[in-house]
């Protein structure tokens, strides 16, 4: 497959690239690639039906992993071969991305690690989803950070990269925090690797010998101090709270709930400090959030004073200098009154307000991107006409068997008013898709907006200095302290910010 997108060889007898053989020679390559009106992405199909022709190419066990002699499939073999422990795991990156030269070998098989990255990156790709056996696919390529490594350290070219010939360059290394979330999917035996593993790769850390000193390894350091550090860390290094957006992806937050019912997590105490990274989630997820969905909801504070983590910003008796601590000033907006589902009118598809758009790019009711589905799918974010939204989220609703009825006959939502007041009224005709949780919230002072899933009533919406998105804080230990819920949000947000005109609040975080 490589071969016949990247003509390297003459292929068959004449091949002479170390490893496996391309066994296809030139002239077969051209048979299957001409001009035609049908034929699959990259010629998936195509050259995996060469192949299977001749049963030598592959041991049984491959067969019956593509789905049997009579039935053998290209995704159902590569997701079985993507599925392989050693794809997973946080160290073997260094070991593959970082060599001068890289071979995979998988039995009598020797493969150029950079064949490899080429067929994952296609698999990748939205156009590829489409030679999948059923349209709700699981993962048919490897974890999202080995493309993104690949290509920053030019060992990849992406699909639109010509001839395999031309040098590939080097890029700016990435940022330590985006490694850190692309990598949200591999695993190790020690979560303190899910960081220290990844130095190597950051531009800010890639130099062992400058490594910040509170990001420097050390394992006599406990797992929830190396995560409050290296948030700590980030926060006062670019000086923005932009970090807490991606902290409420983790799946326990996030803003549609993607846990089981038998999920031991949601009966597990709440992780703390609930405002420090943790190494688990998904890097599907990690981008589901308010800055990378729309424009900031909220004006950031660019002052170099927007919070000191070792001294207190405004009052030094209201700050304690714990670790898993962070004191942020803020103004609280409102306390969350009701939680239900938002009304028709103010989330169609149709009504182009941001509270509509937000909703649709946040929660996918429609599932018109497949964001929320299985880990790994390939989802794409295209424009939909308001429509064909609309009809979208029709099927959707419909898939459901029995919506209506799991729902008691319609859907309750809430309907904002005048100042404190708000009325519940159950809809007939609106029933959003009985996959999506009761997002809209109404405020004592009158406010609403959106809510992720774990919200409750009493929670307290906030904008704090240097937040660019206001964010739900719960009060604990009699509301000295607070625990970090979740970005959240708050319709006008921007309208009530220019007359709020009240001193500042310390919120400790724990």
């Amino acid at each position: 497959m490589y071969n016949c997108n990247k003509r390297i060889c003459a292929g068959g007898t004449q091949c002479q690239c170390p490893g496996t053989k391309h066994t296809l020679s030139t002239e077969e390559l051209d048979k299957m690639t001409q001009p035609k009106e049908q034929h699959s992405f990259g010629y998936t199909r195509e050259v995996f039906r060469e192949h299977m022709k001749k049963a030598e190419h592959f041991g049984a066990p491959a067969i019956d992993a593509a789905g049997g002699k009579d039935g053998a499939h290209f995704t159902f073999f590569m997701e079985t071969f993507y599925h392989h422990p050693w794809f997973q795991r946080v160290w073997v990156v260094q070991e593959a991305i970082l060599s001068s030269k890289t071979v995979l070998c998988s039995g009598a098989e020797e493969i150029p690690f950079e064949e490899l990255l080429f067929i994952n990156e296609m698999a990748s790709t939205p156009a590829y989803a489409g030679e999948a056996r059923w349209s709700v696919q699981t993962r048919d390529s490897m974890p999202a950070i080995w493309n993104s490594l690949a290509v920053s350290h030019g060992r990849l070219k992406t699909s639109n990269s010509s001839s395999s010939s031309e040098s590939v360059s080097k890029q700016q290394p990435m940022a330590i925090l985006d490694v850190f979330l692309k990598a949200l999917d591999l695993k190790a035996t020690d979560p303190r690797d899910k960081l220290f593993a990844l130095l190597a790769f950051g531009h800010e850390t890639k130099d062992a010998s400058t490594i910040p000193r509170l990001l420097r390894p050390d394992y006599n350091k406990p797992l929830v101090n190396v995560m409050a550090d290296f948030t700590r860390w980030w926060i006062l290094t670019y000086n923005s709270l932009d970090i807490l957006s991606y902290i409420h992806c983790h799946p326990t937050r996030a803003w549609r709930r993607t846990l089981a019912d038998n999920d031991a997590r949601l009966d597990a105490p709440i992780s703390r400090p609930t405002w420090a990274l943790h190494p688990d989630g998904h890097a599907q997820w990690a981008h589901i959030n308010l800055l990378s969905q729309q424009p900031p909801t909220a004006n950031a504070d660019p002052s170099p004073s927007l919070v000191s983590v070792s001294s207190s910003p405004l009052d030094a008796s209201s700050y304690s200098p714990n670790p898993l601590e962070l004191p942020l000033p803020g103004i609280p907006l409102g306390t969350i009154l009701a939680i239900d589902h938002p009304p028709a009118s103010l989330v169609s598809p149709e009504n182009p307000i941001p509270l509509s758009s937000t909703f649709h790019a946040l929660f996918d009711p429609s599932a018109r991107t497949g964001v929320w589905l299985l880990q790994g799918t390939n989802y794409h974010t295209e424009t939909w006409s308001p429509g064909t939204l609309c009809e979208l989220l029709d099927h959707h609703t419909f898939a459901h068997v029995g919506n209506s009825e799991a729902l008691g006959g319609g859907q309750f939502v809430l309907i904002p008013g005048a100042k404190g007041e708000f009325e519940g009224r159950r809809y007939e005709g609106w029933n959003l898709p009985a996959c999506v949780e009761r997002c809209f919230f109404v405020m004592e002072n009158g406010g609403y907006g959106l809510c992720p899933w774990a919200a409750r009533v009493g929670d307290v919406v906030v904008r704090l200095r240097g937040g660019r998105v206001p964010v739900l804080l719960r009060g604990v230990e009699g509301g000295e302290r607070w625990e970090f819920v979740g970005e959240v949000f708050v319709d006008g947000i921007d309208e009530r910010d220019e007359r709020d005109e009240r001193p500042d609040e310390v919120f400790v975080l724990v």
